[in-house]
C-alpha cells in the first residue's frame, strides 16, 4: 500500500451535494420533545464501518501496541465487546455473514470470490424496507458489484481504482459527500476500509510512528511488505527469507496500516459530528476476519487456518443515549450477530427466526459488563484459495478445509489430512490464547464430546448449504489483482 498512489482518487460517486439548509435540520430538542409528548422518536441513522484484516489485539482498546484515537474514541463513548469471531477468515464469508446475519453454509458465500446467492435479505434491503436510504462506499476486489453485495443499495461504490492501495480517505470523502444529502432522511450507510490488509505500506507518517526505530534501506524488508518473495513462499516461510529484525519491520509495518485505518475512522467520525449526525446514529465498527503475522508459521495471511489470529476481530457499538459510555459484553459473539443488533438498535427489529445470529441489543443498553449468551461456534478455513506452499494443506476443495468448534474458551480445531482423517489439537484460550499448548493428547475425551458435537452442529448446516443457492466464483479471478492483494505470486 504504497503513499505514494495518488490521493485523489474519489471512485465513481457522483452525487450532488445539497444545499445545507439549517432550517430543514429538526434540532435533537424538538425530537426529544415529540418523543416526551408521545410520539415515537425519529429513526436513527445506522452506519456500519467494516476494516478489512483488522485485528483486536493491535488497537488501543483492546490492548495494542499503539495508540488508536478513533477506536479508543468508539471505545470509551460506546460498548466494546471483548471477544467476536468471524466464521471463515476471508472478506467473503465474513461480509456475507455481517451483512445477512447468517453462518456462512446457510447464506452459501463460503469461500473467497464466491457470490452472495439471492435467497437472503440483507440489512441493506432490510432497511430500505423499512424507508431508509441505503449507500455502501466500500474497497476491495472481493466486494465488487455484480457479486451479490450490492443489493438493497441505492449507491454501491467500489471503483477498481480502489482496490489497491490505501483508500481509507477516498471512501470517507465520498461516504460524507452522501451523508451530508440525506442527514435528514433516516439512512443506512456502510463504509468498508481496505487498509491494513496486505501490502503493507504505510504512508510515511503511519509508518515512522510504528517502527520509528528502523535504520533499514529500501531492500528485502519492503520488498517483502510489497509481496515479494512470491506471496506463497512468503506466506509460509517470511520467517526463512527475511532476517529478524526485517521480518519484525514488516510487522511494524501492519500496525502502520492499523493507525491508517484509524485516521480513515477518526475522518469519518469528524465529518458525521460536523453534520449533526453522530450523536443522533447508531454505529458499529468490526472487521471482515483478522490477521496472522507469523504465529503457527503463517505470515501476513488470513483463511488457510483456523487460529484465532485469523479469527478474532473487534467489534465496538456506539450509540448515544442507547448504548451506555463504557460498556463491556463479554462472552462469544460472532459477525453473524450484527444485522439483528444494528435493526434492533435502529428501533426497526427483524424476526429472530430470520438470522443465526443474536440480538445483543438488549445487553448493550443494559450498561456496565453483561455477558453473552453460552453457544457452540463452528468455524472453519477457506476452501477456494490454499496455497501450494502450505505445509498444512489436506485434500484439494472442501473435504481440506479445516474446521473448528468454540465452546466458551474451549476450541477445538480438525485439521484434514491428506491420507484422510484429522490431526485434532484443543486449546483452552483462557489460559492460553495463543493457542501454543495442544491439550488433544491429555484431554482425549474432550476432543470426542466436541468432535461429536462440531459434527451435530455441521449436520444441518450443510443442508442448508445444498440449498442455498450457493454457486462457485462466476469468472476466474484478474490475476494481476489477486497479486496486488497479496494472493498470488
Amino acid at each position: 500500500m504504497s503513499s505514494g498512489r495518488p490521493s485523489s482518487r474519489r471512485g465513481h460517486y457522483t452525487g450532488a451535494v445539497k444545499t445545507f439548509r439549517p432550517w430543514l435540520v429538526v434540532p435533537l430538542a424538538v425530537a426529544a420533545l415529540a418523543a416526551a409528548c408521545g410520539r415515537a422518536p425519529a429513526p436513527r441513522p445506522v452506519i456500519l464501518v467494516t476494516i478489512d484484516a483488522l485485528r483486536p489485539d493491535r488497537l488501543g482498546p483492546y490492548g495494542g501496541p499503539l495508540p488508536t484515537p478513533a477506536f479508543d474514541r468508539a471505545a470509551r463513548e460506546g460498548a466494546l465487546v471483548e471477544t467476536a469471531t468471524t466464521p471463515i477468515g476471508r472478506t467473503t464469508p465474513g461480509i456475507s455473514s455481517i451483512l445477512t446475519g447468517l453462518h456462512p453454509l446457510a447464506h452459501g458465500a463460503d469461500g473467497l470470490g464466491m457470490p452472495l446467492p439471492p435467497k437472503p435479505r440483507t440489512l441493506a434491503e432490510l432497511f430500505r424496507a423499512r424507508g431508509y436510504a441505503a449507500a455502501a462506499f466500500v474497497s476491495n476486489y472481493f466486494l465488487r458489484p455484480g457479486l451479490g453485495f450490492e443489493r438493497g443499495f441505492e449507491i454501491y461504490a467500489d471503483p477498481p481504482a480502489r482496490w489497491e492501495g490505501d483508500s481509507g480517505p477516498s471512501v470517507v470523502r465520498e461516504a460524507l459527500a452522501w451523508t451530508e444529502t440525506v442527514k435528514d432522511r433516516p439512512f443506512f450507510l456502510w463504509v468498508h476500509i481496505l487498509e491494513p490488509h496486505w501490502t503493507y505500506e504505510p504512508e510515511a507518517r503511519f509508518a515512522q510512528a510504528a517502527d520509528p526505530d528502523w535504520r533499514g534501506d529500501d531492500g528485502e524488508a519492503a520488498r517483502a511488505a510489497r509481496g515479494f518473495p512470491p506471496t506463497g513462499a512468503l506466506l509460509f516461510g517470511a520467517d526463512k527469507a527475511l532476517p529478524p529484525r526485517s521480518l519484525e519491520h514488516v510487522r511494524r509495518m501492519y500496525d502502520g496500516e492499523v493507525l491508517a485505518a484509524d485516521a480513515a475512522l477518526g475522518a469519518l467520525l469528524d465529518g458525521l459530528a460536523r453534520q449533526g449526525i453522530l450523536d443522533r446514529a447508531v454505529l458499529l465498527v468490526g472487521a471482515d476476519h483478522g490477521e496472522s503475522l507469523g504465529e503457527h508459521g503463517y505470515f501476513f495471511g488470513h483463511g488457510e487456518y483456523a487460529y484465532e489470529e485469523s479469527l478474532r476481530v473487534p467489534l465496538l457499538v456506539r450509540a448515544p443515549g442507547l448504548v451506555p459510555a463504557g460498556a463491556r459484553l463479554a462472552g462469544n459473539v460472532g459477525n453473524a450477530d450484527v444485522a439483528p443488533t444494528l435493526l434492533d438498535l435502529a428501533g426497526a427489529p427483524a424476526a429472530p427466526e430470520s438470522f443465526d445470529g443474536l440480538d445483543l441489543a438488549p445487553l448493550l443498553r443494559a450498561g456496565g459488563r453483561q455477558a453473552a449468551p453460552a453457544r457452540a461456534f463452528v468455524h472453519l478455513s477457506d476452501h477456494e484459495l490454499v496455497h501450494a506452499e502450505n505445509p498444512r494443506r489436506g485434500p484439494a476443495g472442501r473435504a481440506g478445509r479445516w474446521r473448528a468448534l468454540r465452546e466458551g474458551t474451549m476450541v477445538l480445531v480438525r485439521v484434514p489430512r491428506a491420507a484422510g482423517g484429522f490431526d485434532d489439537e484443543l486449546y483452552d484460550l483462557a489460559a492460553d490464547p495463543r493457542q501454543r499448548n495442544n491439550l488433544a493428547a491429555a484431554r482425549p475425551d474432550d476432543v470426542r464430546r466436541m468432535a461429536r458435537r462440531l459434527d451435530d452442529e455441521l449436520r444441518p448446516l450443510l443442508a442448508r448449504f445444498a440449498a442455498s443457492g450457493a454457486a462457485e466464483a462466476p469468472e476466474a479471478p484478474d490475476l494481476e489483482r489477486l497479486k496486488g492483494l497479496g494472493y498470488a505470486r
